[in-house]
């Protein structure tokens, strides 16, 4: 569904992201892991498209993307779930939800987001700043997903939660990858992403140093320690 072939990215002089290499299949969900400044966060805007990259190239379902506008790499299928969360503070929740509806397009409905995440659907007249911390990434997911996507790009979804809302998260991707959704999730909190994902990648300096299945991984140590520090 999603091959990124050896693309190397800048943010001006800096060389960040050094022939990175990966696949996403249709149905997989892929953790990408690695400590701050690895260039996580910059390999979600190559593939979006925000920062594409100056070598390389990425395909998405058989189609070169590679110097696509992001809002017609959104029509294509791909659904981004940034970082910052980025919802409208003035707006409701079901006026967040409208706002990115695809018009062409009716695989996900408001009910099915709220069939998801039942919480929006209680909050549905709340703007978007009265939102719990949780709220708020759930309408972010949600958002993101009544673009229609066929492959979700989630940056860090369950940074700054409670223990008990990593676990909706988790949750929620497990039922996502049920409806027939690809995930590629970039994350910190390593339970969280061992416990998601069907194979992982870990970044280190701009480069994927080493690939492995979770449960290989929660039981490497050495490899936790050197590239996680955990």
């Amino acid at each position: 569904m999603l091959e990124v072939k050896d693309i190397h990215t800048y943010y001006g002089d800096s060389y960040i992201l050094q022939g990175i290499s990966l696949e996403v299949e249709k149905g997989s969900v892929i953790a990408i892991l690695g400590r701050n400044g690895m260039g996580k966060t910059t390999l979600i805007h190559s593939i979006i498209g925000f920062n594409p990259p100056r070598q390389g190239r990425i395909m998405f379902q058989g189609k070169d993307i590679t110097k696509v506008p992001s809002y017609n790499r959104v029509a294509l299928g791909l659904g981004l779930v940034p970082q910052e969360r980025r919802i409208f503070p003035s707006l409701t929740v079901l006026e967040n939800l409208k706002v990115a509806a695809n018009k062409e397009r009716e695989d996900w409905t408001i009910e099915r987001v709220f069939s998801v995440f039942p919480r929006l659907q209680e909050r549905i007249r709340h703007r978007g700043d009265n939102l719990s911390g949780g709220e708020q990434q759930m309408l972010t997911i949600g958002r993101a997903l009544m673009t229609c996507p066929s492959l979700l790009l989630m940056d860090e979804p369950s940074e700054g939660l409670a223990p008990v809302l990593v676990r909706v998260m988790r949750d929620s991707i497990f039922r996502l990858k049920e409806e027939g959704l690809s995930i590629l999730l970039v994350e910190q909190n390593l339970r969280f992403a061992l416990k998601s994902a069907g194979y992982v990648h870990l970044l280190e300096r701009g480069k994927i140093a080493y690939s492995c299945t979770p449960e290989e991984l929660d039981g490497d140590q050495e490899t936790k320690l050197k590239y996680l520090g955990v």
